[in-house]
């Protein structure tokens, strides 16, 4: 337990519920999923402890828009962009817009709708990009940023999913390229 929330005063007009670290952030909305809780349902103390986490996150801060990305879908729970250190062409990054650290602690419905939107965006890079095993890899790593993301890697070989081989030397114009023929096949 982190701590109560249980003062009242002119910007909280109820007392607030015991707070916890839970399965989805701190706060009363912890056991919610992501589409049923926001930052209003959070103790102003714990506020500032969150919005300093999120501003110092890459991936929020694309979801935010204040960093740029190669945005291949979204909606209003989860965004999917090029990686910027692709191990493959079409290499994507599926994110919830609610920033949580580890995977096993989104809720039940939010891992499920992660794994959800996952299918379409994966057949659609088999179709764009033809990888030669026919199939787009999905690995849950959680060690480069501490943001839940879902790698979708079109597969040549298994030796594509070793995050050692990882690009940086990605131009541009191949990004847009891949972009381009991944959202002509999409959905």
């Amino acid at each position: 337990m982190v701590g109560r929330g249980d003062r009242n005063d002119s910007s909280h007009s109820r007392s607030l519920p015991v707070f916890s670290v839970g399965v989805t952030g701190i706060g009363p909305a912890a056991s919610r999923s992501q589409s049923e809780r926001s930052t209003d349902e959070l103790h102003p103390v714990y506020c500032d402890i969150i919005h300093f986490r999120v501003k110092n996150c890459i991936f929020c801060n694309i979801v935010e828009e204040t960093i740029p990305s190669y945005k291949v879908w979204e909606d209003e729970q989860f965004l999917a962009f090029l990686s910027i250190a692709p191990q493959q062409r079409g290499h994507t990054l599926l994110i919830p817009k609610i920033h949580t650290d580890y995977v096993f602690d989104l809720s039940d419905q939010d891992l499920s709708q992660l794994v959800l939107k996952a299918k379409p965006l994966a057949k659609a890079l088999k179709l764009a990009l033809k990888p030669a095993t026919g199939k787009v890899g999905v690995v849950f790593a959680g060690m480069g940023v501490a943001h839940v993301h879902m790698h979708l890697i079109p597969m040549d070989s298994e030796k594509d999913l070793n995050f050692s081989n990882a690009r940086s030397d990605v131009k541009a114009e191949e990004f847009e390229e891949n972009l381009k023929k991944i959202k002509e096949v999409l959905f």
